[in-house]
């Protein structure tokens, strides 16, 4: 008897738990069944995908207003995701919402770098070449940065200056090193060289043609700094500042070897000159245990029109510091110019070229020569300025290819 109602009790008290995971079961097996219901992207109102497409659909059928109402219920709650935005100001353009629209693209260019061009493309779409522009916050150096890069990147001139412009107006050194120095190659290779060299003035602080032609500053192998040609074994060039002519410091050359029966360009300068101009070109050599029939020379070459506008003698043999200088004048056009540092092939066969040079206080300056028959407004000199023609057709020199003094 006690058994029996031991047993009975037993299944009475399992029997919920059993009945409670059937219909458990059951339930989830319905829920199998109508799962595609409860998934429809209707019923989730942050599917921004979905919603967009629906957008899209109701302005392909005509209905503006409910694609408008639709647009702005995502944009009130997607959140920053610049896909969704960027598709957002898309749709608006369409919607003929520009300040809406710009709103979305202002976040993107803000927020992604890969959108970015995109953004800017759109916003040219709706304000016109120089859209772009508005999507910039003036306040943020980040984002005149990143117009910057994206002007340079797109060779955008026009703008990349404006933007510059927008930067340097608050602070001469707005934009970091890398960029400016991006800037100043990008304006370089536009053929804008004025501009260029404005820009250059100001971040170096200087007003010469010739930039840091004393060598007192650390070399710049870019923009209108010097330019080393070729690095080689045969040759080391440094800034010395054990021997000088003027202030501290000069340009060292060590000959280790080089062939002297070829010409060499051992450093060069990228220089902005006007046409029909005269200039006078000069600077301070010596040497050490060098012998040649020929030597190092200064000259200004026109690389358009691959000529020579101006070259200083040869010299090679000086021990003491030797002024060397020479004049020369433009033409009607001139092309991207060089300021050269050249050893000159010699004139007769020699044996490979060992010793030290010295070069300091290279300068180049604008003049109005005394004397002249003719003035450059009235004639052009279009024709090559070899080393030893006279820059002044009708002018009488001691020596025409360039003076030199101890």
């Amino acid at each position: 008897m006690f058994k029996n109602t031991l047993r009975l009790n037993n299944s009475v008290e399992s029997f919920p738990v059993f009945q409670i995971f059937i219909v458990l079961y059951l339930v989830f097996l319905l829920g199998l069944s109508f799962f595609h219901i409860f998934d429809n992207p209707s019923l989730r109102p942050l599917n921004s995908s979905y919603w967009l497409k629906e957008a899209e659909k109701q302005l392909s059928e005509g209905n503006e207003s409910r694609a408008l109402s639709i647009v702005q219920y995502v944009a009130a709650r997607c959140g920053p995701v610049s896909p969704t935005r960027l598709n957002i100001a898309e749709l608006l353009i369409e919607l003929n919402r520009p300040e809406q629209a710009l709103v979305e693209l202002k976040f993107v260019f803000e927020t992604d770098d890969e959108l970015r061009k995109t953004a800017v493309y759109l916003a040219k779409s709706i304000l016109g070449v120089n859209g772009g522009l508005a999507l910039i916050d003036k306040n943020k150096p980040s984002s005149l940065s990143a117009y910057l890069l994206l002007a340079i990147d797109q060779k955008w001139i026009e703008e990349a200056k404006t933007v510059w412009n927008m930067g340097t107006t608050v602070s001469k050194n707005f934009f970091d090193q890398e960029i400016s120095k991006k800037y100043v190659n990008f304006l370089i290779s536009a053929n804008e060289l004025q501009e260029a060299k404005r820009v250059w003035n100001s971040l170096m602080n200087s007003d010469a043609m010739v930039w840091n032609g004393d060598f007192e500053e650390s070399f710049q192998n870019w923009g209108f700094g010097w330019k080393f040609h070729p690095r080689s074994s045969f040759m080391k060039i440094k800034q010395d500042e054990q021997m000088a002519f003027s202030k501290k410091n000069s340009l060292s050359i060590e000959f280790i070897g080089i062939d002297p029966n070829h010409d060499h360009v051992l450093v060069e300068q990228l220089i902005v000159l006007e046409p029909k101009k005269y200039y006078h070109l000069s600077g301070a050599v010596r040497f050490e245990d060098i012998v040649s029939s020929s030597g190092i020379v200064l000259d200004v070459y026109d690389q358009n029109n691959d000529q020579i506008l101006g070259s200083t003698v040869p010299v090679s043999n000086s021990k003491k510091w030797r002024v060397v200088e020479t004049t020369l004048r433009t033409p009607k056009t001139v092309g991207t110019s060089y300021l050269r540092i050249r050893w000159k092939e010699s004139p007769e066969w020699e044996i490979p070229l060992y010793g030290k040079a010295w070069i300091d206080k290279v300068q180049l300056e604008e003049i109005v020569p005394e004397n002249k028959e003719s003035s450059p407004e009235d004639e052009d000199s279009g024709d090559e300025q070899q080393e030893g023609d006279d820059p002044f057709e009708n002018d009488s020199q001691e020596n025409p290819e360039g003076s030199s003094s101890s």
